[in-house]
């Protein structure tokens, strides 16, 4: 059954609500969470608002094209498949220090841009040093903090030693081999 076509338009504006309106639930929370969380990453990196519209032309769109369809179009599945999910698990119990680091990271940019950077700032401008060459420096810093992650990431690969070789071999200690059982 066709849903109001007033309805469906007001709700189309919303991320996921007009998929909810028509009775596509999971895939309108998918939605509307990626929106969301795409909302939080653009609060720390603001060059991540640019998905933000896309996620919306597509959940405004979706809706029409569920709501003109025939029949109903597929069975309701979130967008981003479980399976995926439980990857991201296995991969965070298989690399916590990783996940740390980069959760990590992230924060102490966000409290640098947030609160350390506009402090800088104001004294840079006290200290008459010229604003091109301080928003210069700051805007550029992602940027220094990722080259010099990959070059340590690169000696690391090149000169570390593999967790491989040291699971491969397990070095002979002596003892008996069990000589009752083979005697």
């Amino acid at each position: 059954m066709k849903k109001n076509g007033f309805l469906t338009f007001c709700f189309a504006f919303i991320p996921g609500a007009g998929q909810m309106y028509q009775g596509y639930m999971k895939r309108g929370l998918s939605l509307i969470s990626i929106f969301c969380v795409g909302i939080m990453i653009s609060a720390i990196f603001s060059y991540a608002t640019v998905l933000l519209p896309i996620v919306w032309m597509y959940s405004f769109f979706d809706t029409f094209n569920l709501r003109s369809a025939p029949y109903p179009v597929e069975t309701d599945q979130y967008l981003i498949p479980v399976e995926w999910l439980e990857k991201g698990k296995a991969f965070v119990k298989k690399r916590p220090t990783l996940v740390g680091a980069i959760l990590i990271l992230l924060g102490v940019w966000t409290l640098f841009d947030t609160f350390v950077a506009p402090i800088l700032s104001y004294l840079a401008i006290l200290a008459g040093v010229n604003e091109i060459y301080y928003y210069t420096f700051y805007r550029n810093l992602p940027a220094l903090a990722v080259a010099l992650a990959i070059i340590y990431a690169g000696f690391r690969l090149a000169f570390g030693k593999s967790n491989q070789e040291k699971q491969d071999f397990e070095e002979f200690r002596g003892g008996n081999y069990n000589d009752e059982a083979h005697g």
